[in-house]
């Protein structure tokens, strides 16, 4: 079993371009996912569709804006989709920007985070950012990337749209956070 899942692995990784950003971290690319990991002592990584990745890289500048906000004392709270249940967030009272898949109880409208993402510490950001750019400047296929929202003709489009809507309401109502 474990040759099995060790050929899938390198059959993952072939064509795979990696751009560290700190000890033990690194931000990867292999045919359309986007790996972001750390191989230190808690080993763990996230993987992202290019789709979802080129999202995370539209909202970079508002990521770097609400980190100096929290870095001057300001309150944030910024949370933003990025497609699917992951979201990005900036919080006070955690000092990195998150990057999170949620869920949504069975009884309740608001969602909740899950354990799987992963956390870039605020001294790591600059490198983060330094690679998430050359990342992108180095793989032509991620230019070619439209946001999903852009494709939807229609509300009723953007509602189907379990990238767009992964949480939909009876008779497709759609709620903000507190329930209203």
């Amino acid at each position: 079993m474990a040759s099995k899942t060790r050929s899938v692995a390198a059959k993952r990784n072939v064509g795979m371009k990696s751009y560290a950003f700190g000890e033990n971290r690194s931000i990867s690319i292999a045919r359309d996912i986007v790996t972001i990991s750390d191989s230190g002592e808690k080993a763990k990584s996230i993987e992202l569709t290019a789709r979802r990745f080129a999202t995370l890289v539209f909202y970079l500048n508002d990521v770097e804006e609400n980190l100096r906000k929290l870095c001057a004392g300001e309150i944030v709270n910024f949370r933003q989709h990025i497609g699917g249940a992951w979201y990005l967030s900036v919080s006070t009272g955690f000092k990195c920007m998150d990057i999170r898949q949620f869920y949504q109880p069975l009884f309740g409208f608001e969602e909740k985070p899950t354990k799987t993402g992963f956390a870039i510490r605020l001294p790591e950001w600059i490198a983060f950012a330094a690679a998430v750019r050359q990342l992108v400047r180095e793989n032509e296929q991620l230019a070619d990337i439209h946001l999903c929202g852009d494709q939807h003709m229609t509300l009723d489009d953007a509602l189907a749209c379990r990238e767009c809507n992964p949480f939909p309401h009876p008779q497709g109502v759609m709620y903000n956070s507190a329930g209203v």
